[in-house]
């Protein structure tokens, strides 16, 4: 980011985070990283649930299909599509977008849910540790369970500002 903060610059690493299952790392597009060494914020404000597709053109981005509002369900678009996930984060002051609809990720990301909710303080957000990962077996396959304790609650980062933070932001100073 510029000294004044209008123009954001390319930290270099992608604005999608990647768990990699089978081998329990996460990664910035192919670049692997080690989760454990950054500064974890959990906005889970911003969570969306909905559906995901691969299809089979490598290289391709999934087609996503998210409710537009926290806690929104929508229709399976078609039955090649999995359940999904999409959560913001900020790591080491960095915006990043977590999507997925691995087995392994969906029942971690939704016990780490779970524990946020019964725990928040306020509008406050969590700063997670990440405790690496489990392996289990489904039906004929495994997985690995992404594991992540709460540490405490901070202030939203301006990182994981929203819209409607600006909004508020804004009436107050007139």
């Amino acid at each position: 980011m510029t000294i004044l903060g209008l123009v954001e610059q390319e930290s270099g690493g992608s604005l999608y985070l990647r768990y990699k299952a089978h081998d329990k790392i996460w990664a910035e597009g192919d670049d692997p990283f080690d989760m454990g060494k950054c500064k974890i914020i959990c906005d889970m404000d911003s969570v969306r649930t909905g559906w995901m597709y691969w299809t089979d053109v490598k290289g391709a981005p999934p087609e996503k299909a998210f409710g537009s509002a926290f806690g929104e369900k929508i229709a399976q678009p078609g039955r090649e599509y999995d359940m999904a996930f999409q959560c913001e984060f900020s790591l080491n002051g960095e915006r990043k977008i977590w999507e997925s609809g691995q087995k392994g990720a969906l029942i971690g990301f939704d016990d780490l849910f779970e524990q946020m909710s019964a725990a928040r303080e306020g509008n406050k957000l969590a700063e997670l540790k990440w405790e690496g990962a489990e392996s289990i077996k489904i039906g004929k396959g495994s997985t690995s369970i992404p594991k992540w304790s709460i540490v405490g609650w901070v202030d939203r980062p301006v990182e994981l500002t929203r819209e409607e933070d600006l909004d508020a932001g804004a009436a107050a100073s007139w």
